[in-house]
């Protein structure tokens, strides 16, 4: 839930960057043909350092609970499967 949060979020100052911009209103704004976004890399880039920043964060701070797994190896490994899942 959290990372789908910070994806969302990454998505959404992306639009507001496109929207702001001079050269989006002067193609049509809203009513231009749909294409892939060349700016779509930054938002990767984005999204992975804010994500990474966010699992390292709870490592960090010992946001998970100990009564949920055996060990802090344990909690670690899992934490790096879903990193690497993601």
């Amino acid at each position: 839930g959290d990372v789908l949060s910070v994806l969302i979020v990454n998505f959404l100052l992306q639009i507001a960057d496109e929207v702001t911009t001079s050269e989006f209103w002067a193609q049509g704004g809203f009513f231009q043909p749909i294409t892939l976004p060349t700016t779509l890399l930054a938002v990767v880039v984005r999204d992975s350092k804010m994500t990474l920043s966010w699992v390292l964060s709870g490592l960090w701070n010992r946001a998970y609970s100990s009564s949920s797994v055996h060990n802090d190896n344990a909690a670690a490994r899992e934490a790096f499967s879903v990193w690497v899942d993601y």
